[in-house]
């Protein structure tokens, strides 16, 4: 078919950024082309588009400005357009304006008619980018669709991102070093001496600890080839994803040293997985680096030597890392001066303040300090704590402040839920000892047992002695046993993961046992952490021969999970009950429960420091006696004293709404009522 000139004229707006060229009826019959066939503009360059049919007394190709700056052209100018079939893209070489990843990419490219040297400009989630197409597989015009191979370059995190450059990941970068940078680029000289290099690579852990980000910063240490999606995989028609496996494999090894990188691929099951596998094997020297949210869910079949033979494991951060994350994260925010501390660039000296060195008299160097944030941040992951990021500054601005705060984080950690408790109920309480009454020598041996090992550790070891694994805290129904632990966990700083015993009971062999281990791997996840067990006799009664087998197997779980091979590091169980004497000997003997703890009721005094607590917001009388009112509460709990508060401001509000204090009168009624109701 020849090419046919016409007129370049400016393309209606609702058309524009969707790579469609719009071309008059008569061009149209003569190129043979109708509505949604691809057609190539040539100017100065070439662009190609996708074809909407208009009316127009003269030949004529209405294109956007990219596209026009893609051909070469200008409004008024002629360009020649002519036919075209493109080939489906197998792969596509592009770079990005900002952070994007290969997925989004694809998503954007799918449909579009490409040539290496266009650009496109699309919508992602963090705003509009414009995507440069460096290179395409095969040549000419081609179009991308869910099976195409992306390479991105200088787009991705990791692309710019060296290993020394990640925050927090210190220990896991040390090992991917030395097991696989240094074997991998040093090959021959490993394989004089019969240490062949590892062939692959599976970075683990939880959800948003950054295991995409360091599988990426690794690949552009040893030259990517492509990112591959595994849901994507697992999504598409055998023989394509088949296609787009092997395409990815040949391309890394034509490259020599070149890596694939599978994302997701603990979704990549049965046949897809046993594929892979196989590519791996039969293309060499390349290298896979996979990530996966969960290293159990990952085939067997990938995990044996020969394939994905090193695991790295990415854990939930402790205090030290989430502040090396933070840093890295603050770098570009404006903080206020608060949050900086300075340091020495030769003697690395640590100041509060700027100005020079008082050893070696060289300036300071600011470095963002926020220790505090961090060790607030317990349980958040790297992804978290770009929230709170995020969040700290759109604070910042509302407030209409120029510098971010301290107060600012602080919020902001209020307003970001963690990850941990999108899987499991994790919490850290904001309760504090003065806000329990009455129990002054319970509260001193949970400071022992409790705050002492999860906020010194150190004094332990200095000693000599292993601290406590596990309080049992036993008493009357209402005496405050949930409130102390949840005490206990805000005034140590650790995460707080409550389960009650009959929710973990099942009628199905093994899910009860499972869901242990689940609380358990969760608790060593998110360390510093408390276990809470409430109402454990429920969960773990006494054995015996007439038992359920049920509960015998959960007991033996607890008991393997609080004693056996694996240790409990920062990891401090405690549990509840109202009968000690249900539950099993076991559980209560030295390495497991073995601080046991009485809560009893609380005395006249203790009653007194109660009603106080619960009367610091109420507008009370003059002619009210707390005093009196704890004597005449002998034997109440610390919750049938809150409910003597509350029945007495119930009382005031129903002689009036508008009342504005409760009267002695009201207490003593409530008092009667309360205590007439335990009998």
């Amino acid at each position: 078919m020849k090419p046919v000139k016409v007129l370049v004229a400016p393309l209606p707006r609702e058309y524009s950024s969707r790579g469609l060229a719009r071309l008059d009826v008569g061009t149209a019959a003569k190129l043979k082309v109708d509505t949604g066939d691809y057609i190539m503009v040539e100017g100065r360059a070439k662009a190609a588009a996708i074809v909407v049919l208009c009316e127009s007394s003269q030949p004529v190709v209405e294109l956007d400005p990219l596209t026009r700056e893609n051909a070469g052209v200008k409004v008024g100018e002629e360009a020649v357009v002519r036919r075209v079939s493109p080939s489906r893209a197998l792969r596509l070489v592009v770079k990005a304006s900002r952070p994007a990843s290969a997925a989004a990419v694809r998503s954007k490219l799918a449909g579009f008619p490409l040539i290496a040297g266009n650009k496109l400009r699309v919508a992602l989630p963090k705003g509009l980018c414009e995507l440069h197409v460096l290179e395409t597989t095969p040549e000419g015009p081609v179009v991308a669709d869910r099976s195409t191979a992306i390479t991105l370059v200088d787009s991705k995190p990791g692309a710019k991102a060296s290993l020394s450059d990640l925050g927090g990941l210190g220990p896991q970068v040390e090992e991917l070093l030395a097991r696989v940078i240094e074997p991998v680029k040093n090959r021959e000289a490993y394989e004089r001496v019969g240490a062949a290099p590892p062939r692959g690579v599976l970075i683990y852990g939880p959800p948003g600890t950054g295991k995409t980000l360091l599988a990426r910063a690794l690949a552009c240490e040893l030259g990517a080839v492509a990112e591959l999606s595994g849901p994507e995989l697992a999504a598409m028609p055998l023989d394509q994803a088949r296609e787009a496996l092997e395409h990815a494999y040949k391309q890394a090894v034509e490259a020599g040293l070149g890596s694939v990188l599978l994302d997701d691929v603990d979704r990549l099951s049965g046949e897809l997985a046993r594929l892979a596998a196989c590519l791996m094997d039969r293309y060499e020297p390349s290298l896979t680096i996979a990530t996966a949210a969960s290293i159990d869910s990952v085939d067997q079949s990938l995990r044996r030597s020969g394939r994905l033979e090193v695991e790295v494991e990415l854990p939930v951060p402790d205090r030290k890392a989430r502040e090396e994350i933070l840093e890295v994260l603050a770098r570009d925010l404006p903080l206020a001066s608060e949050l900086y501390s300075y340091r020495c660039p030769k003697c690395g000296g640590a100041y509060s303040l700027p100005g020079v060195c008082s050893e070696c008299r060289a300036e300071l160097e600011p470095k963002p300090s926020l220790a505090r944030v961090a060790e607030a941040a317990n349980g958040y992951v790297g992804a978290d704590l770009a929230a709170v990021c995020r969040e700290a500054a759109v604070l910042a601005a509302r407030a209409g402040s120029s510098v971010i705060r301290l107060e600012h984080f602080m919020e902001a950690l209020k307003l970001v839920r963690p990850t941990a408790t999108r899987e499991i109920r994790t919490e850290t309480p904001r309760v504090s000892w003065s806000d329990v009454g009455g129990l002054s020598d319970v509260i001193q041996q949970l400071r022992e047992a409790v705050e002492w090992p999860l906020k010194h550790p150190e004094v332990f070891e200095r000693m000599g002695i292993k601290p406590p694994k596990g309080v049992l805290l036993y008493g009357p129904p209402g005496t405050g046993k949930t409130l102390l632990a949840k005490a206990a966990a805000s005034e140590s700083g650790a995460s707080f993961i409550a389960v009650k015993g009959p929710e973990l009971l099942s009628k199905w062999v093994g899910e009860s046992e499972k869901a242990i281990r689940e609380v358990f791997r969760k608790a060593r996840q998110y360390s510093p952490s408390i276990v809470f067990f409430d109402e454990i006799d429920a969960l773990a009664p006494r054995r015996s021969d007439s038992g359920s087998r049920v509960s015998e197997r959960v007991v033996a779980q607890l008991l393997t999970e609080m004693d056996g091979i694996e240790e409990l590091e920062g990891v401090v169980v405690m549990a509840a009950t109202n009968r000690p004497d249900l539950l099993d000997p076991a559980l209560l003997r030295p390495g497991r429960l073995d601080r046991v703890i009485q809560v009893p009721l609380p005395d006249e005094e203790g009653r007194l420091e109660i009603l106080r607590i619960h009367t610091r917001g109420m507008p009370l009388a003059p002619d009210v006696d707390l005093a009196e009112v704890a004597k005449l509460t002998h034997g109440a709990s610390g919750a049938d004293l809150k409910a003597v508060c509350i029945e007495a401001a119930i009382l005031a509000l129903r002689e009036s709404l508008e009342a504005r204090e409760v009267r002695m009168e009201h207490f003593m009624e409530a008092v009667k009522k309360v205590m007439a109701s335990r009998k």
